[in-house]
């Protein structure tokens, strides 16, 4: 078994209306792919890269422009088109191999493109997120991750950004810091917990409450499990970050820390609904709740003449 780490740059549509539809979607054209095979130990064994001619996004995107330094006249004097380019990708990753990306989303656009071309989208192996795998392993803060600033993290080498072979290179050099074959044997379980975390974010209480004093007092807002040591804890005092957002840090007496984030929403009848979100304490969000704390002081101090 092989691994292929790929990163792909990619041109958009300036708008919705001028985005292909037929004869499928295409929300991004692949430009170039940059890609390095691992073997079973994640060791680097080889590596890819190739530009390609736009078939229906000729004008390059100022934003996309903006990111890779790359113009028009230079996007369409490139030699081969996906086809062909797609067609050596292929041969190169072999027979036995799985992708490994940073986020979902090249998955996603290589579909597209692979579909739109006349290709099989069969072709696409097993996929792993190899954010999901680095958060599970070194930050624990449930949250995606720049490339960049892990990187930066890890002590790691910092070449030119949106460089499909450099950003490619880069993510290969973050399974070094990983257990990658625990990674990978548990990685239907990480992807169970984040769908998990998703479903929760857009889940508000059933029960609706007269006001935000009676929420931030209900059992099912205050009160959860500490995943660490499985006690129950309840929410301290919450602060107010806005009207609609109240925060919370919780520490245990394992000595885990929580921030609380409970979101609240209106109904028509004027009666409120709450949503909570747990999450490690780490010094994102303990800077959030600082500046909601020093901002609530100021609000509260006495005016001066």
């Amino acid at each position: 078994m092989k691994y292929i780490v790929f990163d792909l740059e990619w041109n958009m549509p300036f708008s919705a209306q001028n985005m292909v539809k037929e004869p499928s979607m295409l929300r991004g054209e692949i430009f170039e792919i940059g890609a390095v095979k691992l073997d079973e130990d994640f060791k680097i064994e080889d590596k890819f890269k190739a530009n390609i001619k736009p078939t229906y996004y000729k004008k390059m995107h100022y934003a996309v422009a903006k990111l890779t330094k790359i113009k028009t006249s230079e996007l369409n004097s490139y030699p081969k088109t996906f086809r062909q380019v797609f067609l050596d990708f292929k041969k190169w990753c072999g027979e036995d191999f799985a992708f490994i990306t940073w986020g979902n989303d090249d998955i996603l656009v290589l579909e597209e493109n692979i579909v739109i071309h006349g290709f099989d989208k069969d072709f696409i192996p097993e996929c792993y997120d190899l954010q999901l795998i680095f958060d599970n392993q070194i930050t624990k803060e449930n949250r995606q991750h720049s490339l960049s600033s892990v990187i930066k993290l890890l002590g790691e080498p910092e070449f030119d950004a949106h460089d499909a072979l450099n950003d490619a290179i880069s993510t290969a050099f973050v399974c070094h810091h990983l257990d990658m074959k625990n990674g990978i044997s548990t990685y239907s379980e990480l992807i169970t917990k984040k769908e998990e975390k998703q479903k929760a974010k857009n889940e508000f209480t059933k029960k609706s409450y007269k006001s935000a004093y009676f929420l931030l007092k209900a059992k099912e807002i205050r009160n959860f499990t500490c995943e660490n040591c499985k006690k129950q804890l309840s929410c301290g005092k919450f602060i107010s970050k806005s009207r609609s957002q109240k925060l919370c840090i919780v520490e245990c007496s394992c000595g885990k820390k929580y921030f609380v984030r409970v979101r609240i929403k209106r109904n028509e009848d004027k009666t409120l609904r709450g949503n909570r979100m747990v999450y490690d304490l780490n010094e994102t969000n303990l800077q959030c709740y600082n500046n909601a704390l020093e901002k609530s002081k100021e609000e509260s101090a006495p005016a001066t003449v």
